[in-house]
């Protein structure tokens, strides 16, 4: 035969919804819940109990109420999203992209010692971690490299930082610097557009 269940107050308002105005009507515990250690004793209910308590006519009105009046601070709270979220997206859809042209030769090189950089600053041998194994700096490299360091995208991402709406501005700036890196650098066409929809997607 299964053992009863028995609820803490804690475990029946996570499994109940019950508020402190139902538990005020709760009966006296019948039960002693133990926690780990041997001071820790709480009263708790039986399962018995609790389903006779919640077929109350009292305790299911509180329960339709309290299920309303969450209802009506989730709609609050969704709408002050979507009213702070607008104002951001707002704020940023003044931004200015401003992307830097470079010569193919020495935007490779720069690209590739940015590349060494980072693998020089973690202190990584190129020959012991197959995941970072070196290499000649790709396309994919080239376009980050960009994106970084020829045009204000990181200053633009700073204003994001603490604010409702974070991610919806994010994928607004990556389109807009996207946008305008693929004006100046039309040749990396396939990777810009293979990075945009990898943002896009986060």
């Amino acid at each position: 035969m299964a053992k009863e269940k028995i609820y803490t107050k804690t475990a029946l308002k996570r499994e109940f919804g019950l508020t402190d105005k139902c538990l005020a009507y709760l009966p006296p515990a019948d039960k002693i819940w133990y926690g780990r250690y041997k001071s820790q004793r709480y009263p708790a209910w039986s399962e018995s109990l609790i389903q006779n308590f919640l077929a109350q006519d009292e305790v299911q009105l509180l329960l339709v109420m309290a299920t309303k009046r969450r209802a009506k601070r989730q709609q609050a709270a969704q709408k002050a999203v979507a009213t702070k979220t607008n104002a951001l997206l707002a704020e940023l859809a003044d931004i200015k992209v401003q992307v830097v042209r470079l010569p193919k030769k020495k935007l490779k090189r720069l690209t590739q010692a940015s590349l060494d950089d980072w693998y020089l600053y973690r202190g990584l041998n190129y020959h012991s971690y197959d995941e970072f194994a070196y290499h000649e700096a790709t396309d994919w490299d080239i376009v980050n490299y960009i994106r970084h360091n020829l045009t204000n995208y990181d200053d633009e991402l700073t204003r994001l930082a603490n604010r409702v709406g974070r991610q919806e501005g994010f994928k607004l700036i990556s389109r807009k610097i996207y946008a305008e890196i693929l004006k100046v650098y039309p040749e990396y066409r396939t990777t810009i557009e293979k990075q945009l929809q990898e943002h896009l997607s986060r």
